[in-house]
């Protein structure tokens, strides 16, 4: 049982509405890469470059090894999960994310807040082919997206 009220979906759901209606990047959920899909994907849109984020509410480590997976795809890799009730757990997580070179999101159940705790680090072997693939999805998504608002 969870100690938590809300799923992994809703924490990504609560995630998009903090980050807004921001005008510089574009935002997809469930973006297939590999056999698998990544929970959500941001690309900015002045540079295009592309951030992979996995949703947990426990098992952080699966976290790191879900974003670790697809990491020859995109530029950064993040992991956003509830901030945990003790500072050790804290630190752990976050040593862990900075010397595995993935950013860190936290999320204060109590303020309903998100903050970067790691920031990521650039991927350094980027799988260009794969990653063209997966930027071709995306602009097919908003040229989708696009001409069902006009429609």
């Amino acid at each position: 049982m969870s100690i938590y009220t809300f799923s992994e979906a809703e924490l990504r759901s609560r995630f998009i509405k903090n980050i807004g209606n921001r005008d510089d990047i574009d935002v997809y959920i469930e973006v297939p890469v590999f056999c698998r899909s990544v929970d959500l994907v941001i690309q900015e849109k002045q540079n295009a470059e592309i951030f992979a984020i996995e949703f947990k509410l426990h098992d952080w480590k699966r976290a790191i090894q879900q974003a670790q997976s697809v990491g020859l795809c995109f530029d950064y890799l993040y992991i956003c999960l509830p901030k945990p009730k003790t500072n050790s757990s804290a630190s752990k997580i976050s040593d862990t994310c900075i010397s595995n070179g993935v950013g860190l999101i936290f999320y204060d159940t109590e303020l309903n807040e998100f903050f970067i705790e790691v920031e990521a680090s650039k991927t350094a072997d980027v799988w260009e082919k794969e990653r063209c693939r997966i930027v071709n999805y995306l602009e097919a998504k908003r040229d989708e997206a696009t001409t069902s608002k006009n429609s």
